[in-house]
């Protein structure tokens, strides 16, 4: 079984598959304080609420744009899971051309969803993930990936403007 991590700047999304199907997910808040053993117990309270075994998990995937947090997953995985890790990273994604000048800089969370959107549809495609952060990327028919924007998302921007309006409320 393969151990997906999707670790974002407030969520972190987990997932099982077993190499045709995602068989769970499951959504945890991205804490940067957690130590590896609190997530490992996380993890394996996680599991038990479906009947597994965590010892099930073979190899493990892990997308991150929170650095601290893929050093713990990291850690995690290496040292008390004991299995095989797969960083995402522009290294790693290769089913699309990155024409970006530093492709390195690019998110983890933006390469996966270009790669997906791309190996799905092979149409060009506008992605647009509405979360922290709203990212937008582009991706075209021929798998090149092209950029894309990052701004505030709806819930940062919102909480802003509330703070620093004199007459605009949150009700």
């Amino acid at each position: 079984m393969l151990l997906l991590l999707d670790v974002g700047n407030t969520n972190t999304v987990v997932g099982i598959h077993d190499g045709n199907t995602l068989l769970h997910t499951w959504r945890i808040a991205t804490d940067k304080n957690k130590t590896a053993d609190e997530y490992f117990v996380l993890l394996n309270s996680l599991f038990i609420t479906k009947q597994l075994d965590i010892t099930i998990i073979s190899d493990v995937i892990i997308s991150s744009v929170v650095p601290i947090v893929t050093q713990t997953m990291c850690w995690l995985t290496e040292n008390q899971l004991q299995k095989p890790l797969l960083l995402v990273s522009d290294q790693s994604i290769t089913n699309i051309s990155i024409l970006l000048d530093d492709p390195a800089t690019i998110g983890a969370d933006l390469l996966v969803a270009a790669a997906a959107v791309f190996s799905k549809y092979k149409k060009t495609a506008i992605i647009v993930d509405l979360g922290t952060a709203t990212t937008l990327t582009v991706v075209t028919d021929k798998g090149e990936f092209l950029g894309g924007s990052i701004v505030a998302g709806v819930e940062v921007s919102l909480q802003k403007l509330f703070d620093t309006t004199a007459n605009l409320s949150q009700m």
